[in-house]
């Protein structure tokens, strides 16, 4: 068994690779030695928040917290899954908590900085974004932001040119795209999701023609949402880069799913 600074080190370099499950059931492992460090506990919460298991990651927060009330990383930390799972009243009591407890936490004004952002107020989610940048440079900066007319013209060059490609053309022609500032929880595609999703589709199953020239979903509906995209900018000219990405994860996504469900009636 590692010793403590090992385990933490070794976590961390696990979650650098993109192998949050192998993080975790290394902090499980370091927890039963070591079930009163908060560090471990964070993380554990961190492990489980690259896992996408948001209850999970929050519980091991708020246990660091129990055994640390006033250190402000554990109230930030669990700032920001509220924010991901769209409860941004909540999210906001945190940020401003974790702010409280130590005013030189960049995480704190970043999570500031993502609930101003969602709740509209973009002037004063610029402050926070600047001021978590000032703190920690490296971890944190603060979005580009571009006009409405700059967006749209740079997410139809995006979908005028998958449509043309051969592998992402047959899954876009055709169907409907809307742009959208946030999530509609009034829209029945939209009520489930995160205020911070960048991309969302809606696909329509098919199956082979008499020709076999065509398979696989078909979209019938996407959603795109600005405000969320443009905070994953450094510059305007990640714009491009930036809509292509969070289309593509979503079509390879669906693409994935259809695919194992057609396994699973061949």
């Amino acid at each position: 068994m590692l010793e403590r600074d090992e385990l933490i080190e070794h976590v961390e370099h696990l979650l650098s690779e993109g192998e949050p499950e192998r993080a975790w059931a290394l902090c499980r492992r370091g927890l039963k030695k070591f079930p009163r460090d908060a560090d471990l506990w964070i993380c554990l919460g961190d492990s489980l928040f690259e896992a996408a298991r948001l209850d999970d990651a929050f519980k091991a927060f708020r246990k660091a917290s129990e055994i640390k009330p006033q250190w402000a990383v554990p109230v930030a930390r669990r700032a920001e899954i509220l924010v991901v799972q769209g409860q941004l009243g909540a999210a906001r009591e945190h940020a401003e908590l974790a702010h409280s407890l130590n005013k030189d936490l960049a995480h704190a004004s970043y999570a500031m900085a993502l609930c101003c952002d969602l709740e509209g107020t973009d002037g004063v989610a610029d402050f926070w974004y600047h001021r978590a940048h000032k703190l920690s440079p490296d971890r944190f900066y603060a979005p580009a932001r571009v006009d409405n007319d700059t967006f749209r013209r740079e997410f139809r060059r995006v979908l005028e040119h998958l449509r043309e490609s051969p592998e992402y053309g047959r899954f876009l022609r055709g169907g409907q795209w809307m742009l959208k500032d946030r999530v509609e929880r009034n829209l029945p595609d939209l009520s489930s999701l995160s205020p911070v999703t960048h991309c969302h589709l809606v696909s329509e199953e098919s199956i082979p023609g008499d020709e076999g020239d065509s398979w696989g979903p078909t979209l019938i509906r996407g959603y795109i949402f600005r405000r969320n995209i443009l905070r994953g900018c450094r510059t305007q000219e990640d714009l491009y880069d930036q809509i292509s990405v969070s289309i593509l994860e979503q079509i390879d996504d669906l693409s994935l799913s259809f695919l194992e469900e057609c396994g699973e009636l061949m």
